[in-house]
């Protein structure tokens, strides 16, 4: 029949008009957004899946971002706003470049992320989708480019800790300047951080808790 719908090896009619019905639903919503990302309410967040509810949800015409508070930790989990017709999954390859401009248009500018490569047995795999863990320090092994600075003070001297208003929400200062700049995270030397009556104890950027 001219302009039937040809259904991939091992996906009937039925379930390819319903994935065909999905996608162009999914392209008129990405319609309404820009290329930043913006939160979302509350009403329009997708299923999370899991256990753990997001906090915040994300989204800009290419992407979806889903940020969680997890174990003490902050995960931004990321898909493109697109699927893919022979899988039926979110479309893959999210490049480097691209990861950095999500998490920096999410307020993570200012902040360190890993992201982790288990051992094969521990291998977890069921979206296409890349999870990003903002941490509070910079990891010892990681590469610098510039003299970091205290966001309050600006000073270069002494050693700063990352503060991310996610997992510290009871930060009577360090949380009002988070707010007026519009960012998640920010490093503040040791002066400061006393100051602003920061709870926890000061690790400086680039070490480890005991």
């Amino acid at each position: 029949m001219r302009g039937a719908l040809k259904a991939p090896r091992g996906r009937g009619p039925l379930e390819t008009r319903m994935l065909v019905a999905k996608r162009n639903v999914l392209r008129r919503e990405n319609a309404k957004y820009g290329a930043s990302m913006v939160v979302i309410p509350k009403e329009q967040w997708p299923p999370s899946g899991g256990k753990v509810e997001p906090v915040r949800v994300f989204r800009s015409r290419d992407f979806l971002c889903q940020e969680f508070i997890e174990a003490g930790a902050t995960r931004l989990s990321i898909c493109r706003a697109e699927l893919d017709m022979k899988t039926g999954r979110w479309r893959d390859g999210i490049t480097w470049d691209e990861l950095m401009q999500v998490k920096r248009q999410c307020g993570y500018g200012n902040a360190w992320a890993v992201e982790i490569f288990p051992p094969d047995a521990e291998v977890v795999n069921v979206a296409n989708m890349r999870h990003l863990f903002v941490v509070p320090t910079a990891p010892s092994f990681a590469w610098r480019k510039t003299t970091p600075r205290c966001f309050n003070c600006e000073e270069t001297t002494g050693p700063l800790m990352c503060v991310t208003k996610g997992v510290a929400p009871a930060l009577p200062g360090a949380y009002h300047l988070m707010i007026k700049h519009g960012v998640n995270s920010i490093r503040l030397c040791e002066q400061c951080f006393g100051a602003f009556h920061c709870r926890g104890e000061f690790i400086p950027d680039g070490e480890e808790a005991a």
